[in-house]
């Protein structure tokens, strides 16, 4: 399979993230409707990992939840930026999907 199939194509579910990360789902759940985002909250819960960041940096714990672009994200992307709460889900290395 290529980075930029989906894994659904090739017969393979990718884990929901609220399987894998249930906090992290909850709390970006939450920040999202924090942030009037009411539309994007309302589809956490169907989010899929589909692959782990491959950069060389031990504290990233960044995923795709979509299959990975062919090059550059395109301009209707948008990188949404939220508080995390006290537990500090969103940042946590230690979850880092394997």
């Amino acid at each position: 399979m290529t980075p930029t199939q989906d894994p659904a194509d090739q017969g393979d579910s990718p884990p929901l993230l609220r399987e894998r990360l249930p906090e992290l789902a909850s709390e970006l759940e939450q920040c999202l409707n924090a942030a009037s985002e009411h539309f994007l909250a309302s589809s956490v819960q169907m989010l899929r990992i589909y692959s782990a960041c491959e950069c060389s940096d031990i504290t990233c714990g960044s995923f795709y939840t979509g299959p990975r672009p062919d090059g550059a994200f395109g301009p209707s992307s948008k990188i949404k930026g939220s508080q995390p709460t006290a537990n500090n889900t969103a940042a946590a290395p230690s979850q880092r999907y394997q």
